[in-house]
């Protein structure tokens, strides 16, 4: 199941058209800033370094702007620096898990507090301000 999951991530994630915000064919923009290219391309470095492997992306898009290929790494552990920091890019770390009990341990191993929300768990209320 998990090769069928992540094959199927991986084809949406080389789907996505990167561009300027300004283009309606955009899906994705680039990151906020060359620091942040910096950063992103570096967890990708490090990833690989330690022997992920990339289903798709992994490296910078293009030679102007900011933009980063999106990504899909699988080949990890819990011990890899893209596993258990936060990356804040177009970046998915995909990991197998026999059950939700080896899954929780693996999560809950981590100097930051990583969580996921489904879609079904929350709700949206508008707010409204005076003077808005």
């Amino acid at each position: 199941m998990f090769d069928q999951v992540v094959e199927g991530v991986a084809a949406q994630a080389k789907s996505i058209k990167l561009g300027s915000g300004l283009d309606p064919a955009t899906q994705m923009g680039p990151l906020v800033s060359d620091e942040q290219l910096a950063r992103v391309t570096g967890y990708l470095q490090s990833g690989l370094s330690e022997g992920a492997r990339s289903l798709v992306g992994g490296q910078r898009y293009g030679e102007q702007g900011y933009f980063v290929e999106p990504t899909v790494l699988i080949d990890t552990n819990p011990t890899m620096k893209i596993v258990r920091e936060e990356i804040f890019g177009p970046v998915v770390v995909a990991q197998p898990f026999d059950d939700l009990d080896e899954i929780a341990a693996v999560a809950n191993d981590t100097d930051f507090g990583l969580a996921a929300v489904s879609g079904r768990e929350i709700s949206v209320k508008p707010i409204s301000s005076p003077g808005c």
